[in-house]
């Protein structure tokens, strides 16, 4: 039997790869979100956002893409794994 993923904080956060793994939270998009607004802070290099993830609060999820669209850097979204429910918005 499939165990569902434990909520997993961002393990990875280097080189302007934001990475997202196990449920997106309220603390989740806070993270990538403030992560976003630093990057473009920077310069307007494009940022890397990899999903692994099986979903989460569409509200969080509405955050995050909110602030991408925002932001001056282009964000470029790409999955290994899972995308499932609010997962697949990006």
């Amino acid at each position: 039997m499939v165990q569902p993923m434990k909520p997993i904080e961002i393990i990875k956060s280097v080189d302007r790869i934001i990475s997202i793994n196990g449920e997106i939270t309220e603390k989740t998009s806070k993270k990538v979100n403030d992560l976003l607004m630093k990057y473009d802070l920077f310069d307007n290099v494009p940022i890397l956002l990899h999903l692994n993830t099986f979903g989460g609060n569409t509200i969080d999820t509405m955050s995050i893409i909110g602030v991408m669209k925002i932001i001056h850097s282009p964000v470029y979204t790409y999955v290994s794994g899972q995308a499932f429910s609010a997962g697949h918005f990006y």
